[in-house]
């Protein structure tokens, strides 16, 4: 008897061994039936898994992995975001978790990027370098990074014989589901004698302006203003009362400082043209800056891909008049594609980084090989394959005494058409894993 196997359509099933397979008794008929809840029903036709209209031209795809390795289908059609679920129609993704300024999109004809993070974070930013950066979580979009906060309002007093007198700073920040904004700026409390202070709590559209925030928090100094600490948390909407003294307060968390500013602080765009996870860091290059390479925050032991400190910035040959085009996480090394070069940041954390050319070998030893496109890098088990203007090259690393990686030019034999590509009118490439085929097309 067949058995019952899916064949990549979602109407109907197909009683057959394999999808390429016709046992005997096989009838080809069938195929225009299914069984819902047991019962024979006309089936509507093939249709692809995930064959949809859109109603204006794609942008770009990606996909989401969700803590539990299942995956959603991200779709970017002119200035909308979709879900595509499997064997489903798309669904809009509305914005209504962005601020309220940041609720409407462009069309970013340039083309929609997507990057989702490893280690089960459950997070994909989406970024074109027109819109603001956002993420998904599987559930709703919102902004990448969190707004500082207005420092804390005019506090009550508490009573109780708590607080010694004497001045503080107090500061506040706010708090998603998975991140901590910067430090507000300070307001000084003068105590005049022992008591405790109750701050109220911020307020969405007044003292910020993003629907993600869920919480917020209180800091402040003790008597001698030297580090800050942390006094307590509270939901929205409820007020934070400190009746810490000094002694407690200061066995208590510390604050970590300008740290978890957003993208966009200024002079920053936050308007990201290509991002890569690399050390468990985030890097991304904005509009600010097309030359310099910026990094998140985190260490060895944790990143927050949303704290952009103003510091963590790479110039890569910068002031040569060229700009990034791509990033890509290669082993040891952040390889930094521009239009007509190739660099790679090496280093850690802990010790710096550097950045050194990557040199092509064959018809010379030179910098003039860049990549087009962010979106023509591909990486292939231990290699690196991308277009630049004069043809296919590959990176690969190589063992020794100084270990490295360098490029060679792999598509000689095509030369001739190849250079007839105009990169003016645009050009793109694709890869099919199926029959492991690389496909660079262009305008001639």
């Amino acid at each position: 008897m067949p058995k019952v196997a899916f064949d990549g359509y979602n109407r109907g099933m197909l009683l057959r061994d394999g999808p390429r397979v016709s046992p005997r008794g096989f009838v080809r008929g069938a195929l225009n039936v299914c069984f819902p809840a047991g019962r024979v029903r006309s089936r509507p036709g093939l249709k692809p898994a995930h064959g949809a209209a859109f109603p204006n031209p794609i942008r770009g795809m990606g996909t989401h992995i969700r803590s539990d390795a299942s995956r959603d289908y991200l779709i970017a059609s002119g200035a909308a975001l979709y879900r595509m679920p499997l064997y489903g129609e798309p669904i809009l993704l509305p914005l209504t978790g962005m601020p309220s300024t940041q609720q409407t999109r462009v069309d970013p004809t340039g083309g929609v990027r997507f990057l989702s993070l490893s280690g089960a974070d459950n997070t994909t930013f989406i970024f074109d370098g027109v819109n603001p950066t956002i993420k998904w979580n599987g559930l709703a979009l919102s902004k990448m990074g969190l707004p500082t906060p207005t420092l804390p309002a005019a506090p009550t007093p508490a009573g109780g014989t708590t607080i010694e007198a004497g001045p503080r700073d107090y500061y506040r920040t706010l708090r998603s589901p998975v991140h901590e904004s910067d430090l507000s700026l300070p307001l000084e409390v003068v105590q005049a004698g022992a008591g405790g202070q109750t701050f109220a709590s911020p307020v969405n559209g007044v003292d910020f302006d993003d629907p993600q925030v869920t919480e917020w928090a209180l800091y402040r100094t003790s008597l001698l203003r030297g580090q800050i600490f942390l006094v307590g948390t509270a939901d929205l909407g409820l007020s934070i009362t400190d009746n810490l003294t000094d002694g407690v307060l200061g066995a208590g968390r510390v604050a970590e400082a300008l740290v978890n500013r957003p993208p966009d602080t200024s002079p920053f765009s936050g308007l990201f043209l290509t991002l890569a996870e690399h050390q468990s860091l985030l890097w991304g290059v904005d509009t600010y800056d097309r030359s310099t390479v910026r990094f998140s925050w985190g260490t060895d032991q944790f990143i927050a891909p949303e704290g952009w400190p103003a510091n963590r910035t790479i110039p890569v040959a910068h002031g040569d008049g060229d700009e990034i085009t791509a990033l890509a996480s290669f082993f040891d090394w952040l390889v930094v594609f521009k239009q007509l070069s190739t660099w790679a940041i090496t280093g850690t954390l802990d010790a710096g980084y550097t950045v050194v050319p990557i040199l092509a070998a064959g018809g010379g030893r030179r910098l003039g090989i860049g990549c087009i496109a962010a979106d023509a890098v591909l990486h292939l088990g231990n290699e690196l394959i991308f277009p630049s203007r004069d043809g296919f090259y590959l990176i690969e690393r190589f063992q020794g005494v100084q270990a490295g990686i360098a490029a060679k030019k792999i598509s000689d034999p095509i030369d001739t058409v190849y250079n007839c590509a105009n990169f003016a009118l645009g050009a793109s490439a694709l890869y099919d894993r199926q029959k492991q085929v690389y496909v660079f097309l262009g305008h001639g």
